[in-house]
């Protein structure tokens, strides 16, 4: 089980947080103007950071971004 945790938000804003498989996929910019779906949307209700878990093989590659 893998824990992501994502620090440094604002409470009362709501954020998108984008998976990847591959580094190689990673958009440079713009990352919700590109057309992917992102892996989970929320908004932090309170503190500064929100934590998810994934199911995933340790070997296995996982890259995620969060953005407004």
């Amino acid at each position: 089980m893998l824990n992501i945790t994502v620090s440094g938000l604002t409470a009362g804003t709501k954020y998108n947080l984008f998976y990847f498989k591959d580094e190689k996929n990673i958009p440079q910019k713009s990352f919700n103007d590109t057309g992917i779906k992102p892996w989970k949307t929320f908004t932090v209700t309170s503190g500064s950071s929100k934590t998810f878990q994934l199911q995933i093989s340790s070997s296995s590659k996982a890259f995620f971004r969060a953005v407004m």
